[in-house]
């Protein structure tokens, strides 16, 4: 599927923050582990070691989502 020259760079340039939800990564982290024999805690590490650059740990993803709908932000999902 063509990206149309949309990529996290370009739209970093334009702005654009991403939230990581801490919840779902650890929840990633822990079937990742389960898949390869490793160490839950030490992937969730190496997960958030390896953000891209506009991007930031939230605690919870859904409660970032609403508190930015109040200050105005659209979530937009395809």
């Amino acid at each position: 599927m063509p990206n149309r020259g949309v990529t996290l760079d370009s739209l970093a340039k334009q702005g654009v923050q991403l939230g990581v939800c801490s919840v779902a990564t650890r929840g990633y982290a822990g079937v990742i582990a389960a898949a390869v024999g490793g160490n839950a805690d030490a992937i969730n590490s190496e997960l958030i070691a390896n953000l891209v650059s506009n991007s930031r740990m939230v605690p919870a993803g859904i409660v970032a989502v609403s508190r930015a709908q109040e200050r105005g932000y659209t979530l937009v999902r395809a």
